[in-house]
């Protein structure tokens, strides 16, 4: 009769077989690695000086795994950081952007009817649209479009061409440019305004 207990014979059976699985995984580990070493220098390498350290890296072959994930995982994060930092600074280029030309649109709007702009106003509203050209500028269209579709398309097109124009109607006093300056800021306007709430929501999920 054997002395074994049947708990201690279970222990024995399951500690032979993680053994075995184990010398299994080191055969199979060392056949990658030797290949690995093959590919990263060449046979001759190989055959000279290559097939100690791949195999003896088999026999701890869990230690490199866990240190290749955890790599991955970094470089996965850096990138997702990386595409929210781009993100944020896509957003609020493009909000400092339209916030600089609502002041400039205030003093504007702010005269009385038939009503022309101090000389001083007029450098003040230059100098909001030049500072929201300034942030537009930083900005990518196709970037943008990716936060919400169609948004980098008009912002560059639409809303710089008017602060463009606007910037230019005004330094030279070309009534022609003024109004060209209007039409495309009312395009800017007709488009923004309706999809506003859905841009807003669109660029918080992405700031997140």
């Amino acid at each position: 009769m054997s002395s074994q207990t049947p708990a201690k014979s279970l222990a024995v059976a399951a500690f032979t077989v993680i053994v075995y699985l184990y010398g299994l995984s080191i055969v199979i580990a060392a056949a990658y690695y030797n290949w690995q070493y093959t590919r990263e220098h060449s046979f001759t390498d190989w055959l000279v000086l290559g097939e100690v350290a791949p195999t003896a890296k088999a026999f701890v072959w869990p230690y490199f795994a866990f240190r290749h994930i955890n790599r991955q995982e970094s470089v996965r994060s850096a990138s997702l950081l990386s595409q929210h930092q781009i993100n944020e600074m896509q957003i609020m280029s493009a909000t400092r952007a339209i916030a600089a030309a609502l002041q400039a649109n205030y003093i504007i709007d702010s005269q009385p009817p038939d009503s022309a702009l101090t000389q001083e106003q007029v450098q003040v509203v230059i100098d909001y649209a030049t500072q929201s050209l300034q942030s537009a500028g930083i900005t990518d269209e196709e970037a943008l479009n990716r936060l919400y579709p169609e948004f980098g398309t008009r912002f560059k097109r639409d809303f710089c061409g008017g602060q463009r124009l606007l910037i230019s109607g005004l330094t030279s006093n070309s009534r022609g440019d003024l109004v060209k300056s209007s039409d495309a800021d009312r395009a800017w306007k007709d488009w923004y305004n309706p999809n506003r709430k859905q841009i807003e929501d669109a660029f918080n999920v992405a700031l997140q």
